[in-house]
């Protein structure tokens, strides 16, 4: 996402809602610094984690606690589970 490779994220270059931006951006300065990003991502991957449970790895519907439209749009190839990868996948993609 770091378009111009200053080391971080400006309001430009962010391709996700303006509201996420806002939350990740904790300084309130404009930017996301590598540091604001990794935690997050970090935050992100622990609820992962809280929803998987029976930890293999997965988000199975039964785990899933969000939209079913939402599992159904990350569910890429169909399988009626949620990789990490389809998860970030997914919210990469979003608008």
């Amino acid at each position: 996402m770091d378009i111009n490779n200053d080391g971080q994220i400006s309001r430009d270059e962010w391709k996700g809602k303006p509201e996420v931006f806002d939350r990740i951006d904790k300084n309130r300065d404009g930017s996301l610094t590598r540091e604001e990003f990794g935690s997050a991502a970090r935050r992100q991957a622990g609820r992962l984690n809280q929803m998987d449970a029976n930890n293999d790895g997965q988000i199975s519907r039964d785990e899933w606690k969000g939209n079913p439209k939402r599992f159904d749009s990350l569910d890429a190839n169909g399988d009626g589970v949620l990789t990490k990868e389809e998860i970030r996948g997914g919210r990469q993609n979003r608008p």
